[in-house]
């Protein structure tokens, strides 16, 4: 089971990718847990377009209660951890699922618990797949990035001396380096580091 990472610096993209992950028809069948502390995985959420706050259509997913299968979490990240790592006769409750952590960037903070470590380290057993967002690669903690074997890179406020002193990998520094070149708004460069490959070609 994979630990995705998705990073880019706001109106990049970032978040639509994450939406159309969740709304994919191809995934439709699979359960779905997304921390939303904006309030963007619902009906409809607002945005910003061309400067007015606008109301768009969302990915659907309910408030969480128990039994759903797909479901979308306001609460604080506490609780929302708590729930992910639920077990019962010492096994989880979350299992077959996609865990989505939006605003990674700001309960990580370098850092990483625990709970989320055991996760990680669980996911063959549960089958969840863990996708963290970020706004930087600066502040994904070194321990998350050694775990993830894809990572989504849409254009950050990084520098390529931080990518390349803070992670000391050939191919990330690669591929931020093929971003940081590209126009603003470039689509993502999609890096695969357990086959060793940027956007589908070997490294």
């Amino acid at each position: 089971m994979n630990v995705i990472i998705v990073v880019g610096r706001p109106r990049q993209g970032k978040s639509w990718y994450v939406k159309s992950m969740i709304s994919h028809p191809r995934l439709a069948n699979r359960g779905v847990m997304a921390y939303d502390p904006q309030n963007e995985y619902g009906a409809t959420y607002q945005t910003d377009i061309n400067g007015v706050v606008t109301t768009v259509p969302g990915v659907g997913l309910p408030e969480y209660r128990p039994g759903l299968m797909r479901a979308r979490y306001t609460g604080s990240i506490e609780n929302f951890i708590a729930i992910v790592c639920e077990k019962e006769n010492d096994k989880h409750t979350f299992t077959n699922r996609n865990i989505y952590f939006e605003e990674a960037t700001i309960f990580f903070k370098g850092g990483m618990s625990k709970e989320v470590r055991d996760l990680i380290i669980s996911r063959f057993h549960t089958r969840n797949n863990l996708i963290f967002v970020f706004h930087k690669l600066g502040t994904i903690p070194p321990d998350i990035m050694d775990f993830s074997n894809r990572i989504i890179l849409f254009k950050t406020y990084d520098t390529q001396k931080t990518v390349d002193r803070r992670f000391d990998s050939e191919i990330l520094s690669a591929a931020f380096k093929i971003q940081n070149a590209a126009p603003d708004k470039a689509k993502p460069i999609i890096v695969d580091r357990q086959n060793n490959k940027i956007n589908g070609r070997p490294f």
